[in-house]
């Protein structure tokens, strides 16, 4: 495998972050090494990167804000790639039919919901305190009670590893569902949106993002989680399933169920993957034996040595790692972002 790091160098001119710890790029905090990483700066460096990835048998995983996304202690054996600051301007745009934003995958959605407010753009407000990134948002329809973000999409900018080009697609070829779109069928990596939004007062804006923000504070835990674990299902919400299921407050290893919403699992900075795969089993196993209710995960697990998987933001490709010489692994204390320019300089 060695030799497939120094070909991809060679052959892309960037240099690769190597045995990086990936519990620093998941909000759950638990996780191995990534074999290795880097940081797409611009269309055409990531375009490089896929192409000779894929010539060389490496997977790829795309990486977002990591606020949905579970690493195992094994690590993962490929290449984990972010989008840069290239990837997180935001713009304004105003046509015939109506006026709305252009921003890039890699926007935080606090970043954009702000940046709507202060342009007077109604249509982001109610996924306020939904953390990741706008690609990440995208490729799962992240969402609130009452709205998804797939509501304010109108198009979206990809690159498609399967055509080898750069696609834009609209309305109904977005797919939108429940925690779905088309990109978890696609092997692609989202580059951009463009958001249809109303014009409204700034206060009325700001009292709905606020409002938002208010019941998050009473109703989600603080401390280190990922999110909701599991997708709601028929009949109730996942957490109320689980509170009616008395797991509340359970805990495996490092790992517990937040005593204030049963659908978040609180790291207390002990916990592993393995804990995380053990409490997964015992609340569904209970909900299912008490209710006859199947809880189906919402966070994606990457394995070390996936034939193919999917992360925030795109689809990745290429075979799996093949064994290479153990080495020994120290964890990165370098800054969290890894920065790679277009022209290959590592920064």
């Amino acid at each position: 495998m060695e030799n497939k790091w120094q070909a991809f160098e060679s052959a892309t001119q960037l240099a690769i972050a190597r045995d990086v710890a990936l519990r620093r790029y998941s909000s759950l905090g638990i996780g191995g090494f990534a074999a290795g990483a880097l940081t797409a700066e611009s269309e055409q460096a990531l375009e490089k990167i896929w192409r000779t990835a894929e010539s060389l048998g490496i997977v790829v995983k795309m990486l977002g804000g990591g606020t949905n996304v579970v690493f195992t202690d094994d690590g993962f054996d490929g290449l984990l790639v972010r989008l840069g600051e290239n990837f997180k301007k935001i713009e304004a745009r105003t046509q015939t039919s109506g006026s709305g934003l252009r921003a890039g995958a890699a926007v935080h959605l606090t970043a954009l919901i702000t940046r709507s407010m202060e342009l007077g753009l109604s249509g982001l407000e109610k996924l306020a305190g939904i953390p990741g990134t706008l690609g990440g948002a995208i490729y799962q329809n992240s969402g609130a009670r009452d709205y998804e973000i797939g509501c304010a999409v109108a198009s979206v900018t990809f690159l498609d590893a399967a055509q080898k080009k750069i696609r834009t697609i609209r309305g109904p070829e977005l797919q939108f569902g429940y925690r779905t779109s088309c990109f978890k069928n696609l092997r692609a990596v989202i580059l951009s949106a463009e958001l249809d939004l109303k014009p409204d007062s700034r206060e009325a804006i700001m009292a709905e993002v606020n409002a938002r923000m208010k019941h998050r504070g009473v109703t989600q835990p603080t401390g280190r989680s990922i999110g909701c674990i599991f997708k709601n299902a028929e009949g109730a919400s996942a957490g109320q399933w689980i509170d009616q299921a008395g797991l509340k407050g359970r805990r495996v290893g490092g790992l517990v169920v937040s005593d204030l919403h049963g659908n978040f699992f609180l790291n207390d900075g002990r916990a592993t993957f393995k804990d995380f795969e053990e409490l997964v089993a015992l609340v569904r196993s209970e909900v299912q034996k008490k209710f006859g209710v199947i809880l189906e995960l919402e966070v994606e697990i990457v394995r070390a040595n996936p034939t193919s998987a999917n992360v925030e933001g795109g689809a990745p490709h290429g075979s799996t790692r093949g064994a290479d010489t153990p080495r020994e692994r120290v964890e990165d204390r370098s800054p969290r972002r890894w920065k790679i320019s277009g022209e290959g300089n590592f920064i």
